[in-house]
């Protein structure tokens, strides 16, 4: 059994740990197990709970209210607000569900051949912006009501990374145009890749030097690479919210190498960093092509 400290619950909500241990005591929102040591730990049931309150605080529902609900109203009300959610352009919709019935199959070339489908219409860039960032969204409500397993996301993550190395290598040999060099990267415990490439593809295809390191980067690794190469700006998506002491010291890094620094997230996560750091903001893929 997968099981969470409380730190680790922070991270993945972007619910502090002190607002978790209020809403314990107030409103015994969540049911901690102890170790030995009397050290909180959590399971998947108590992360799924969690992250179903803080997806719905985003719907103006109060803390008070959620948290004692019993976990099947809160996936009720997940999903009364998942089918509110659904694309109102009927096109992408049924992209949407399509690559999900794919996905959840196990069909790699059904899977295929609605993306290249889309690809065909609208181009990568609004793929994702339409079809892919939506389709995600739905993915993680989809776990936290046990609808999709691990291993279907898995499965539909690496067949889009395919798809997006494939649409970077075309452009491989585009002219450079922009006087500006990118970093791009994402911090260790990392992994979620899929943003970072399309970012790579944008750039690269706008006329901009791109350097791509990849998922789970070292800081002392990142150093190094700031001492070797020029680089004026450096990017990276933040899909879990992690400590800001954590964040901080890459920030450190990129400013003292007098690079700037862009984060693209959520708003949540957005929030719970924006005092503490000074970086750029970036919430879509318009952005990134303003700043590049």
């Amino acid at each position: 059994m997968k099981v969470f400290t409380i730190a680790q619950l922070e991270q993945f909500s972007g619910v502090k740990a002190h607002t978790i241990r209020i809403w314990e005591q107030r409103y015994n929102a969540l049911q901690p197990s102890r170790s030995e040591g009397n050290t909180r730990y959590y399971d998947n049931n108590q992360l799924r709970r969690l992250l179903n309150i803080s997806s719905l605080m985003e719907y103006k529902y109060k803390p008070s209210k959620l948290c004692i609900l019993s976990d099947e109203a809160l996936g009720e009300l997940v999903q009364e607000h998942l089918l509110s959610k659904q694309d109102e352009n009927p096109v992408n919709e049924f992209y949407i569900t399509q690559l999900i019935a794919a996905a959840t199959a196990y069909n790699e070339q059904s899977f295929s051949t609605i993306f290249n489908a889309a690809i065909a219409e609208k181009g990568l860039k609004l793929t994702y912006g339409d079809i892919i960032y939506p389709l995600l969204v739905r993915v993680g409500y989809m776990w936290t009501q046990d609808s999709m397993l691990v291993t279907q996301e898995h499965f539909m993550s690496s067949l889009i990374k395919q798809k997006v190395f494939t649409a970077v290598e075309q452009i491989e040999n585009t002219i450079i145009t922009s006087d500006r060099t990118w970093l791009l990267f994402l911090p260790e415990n990392e992994f979620h890749e899929l943003g970072l490439l399309i970012a790579n593809y944008i750039l690269k295809s706008t006329g901009n030097k791109v350097y791509y390191l990849g998922s789970n980067v070292p800081l002392q690794a990142l150093n190094t690479t700031l001492e070797d190469l020029y680089v004026s700006d450096a990017l990276t998506f933040l899909v879990h919210t992690p400590s800001a002491e954590d964040i901080s010291e890459y920030a450190k890094i990129i400013g003292d190498h007098n690079v700037s620094l862009h984060i693209a997230t959520n708003e949540q996560t957005k929030k719970y960093l924006s005092d503490k750091l000074t970086c750029t903001w970036l919430t879509n893929l318009n952005e990134l092509e303003q700043h590049g």
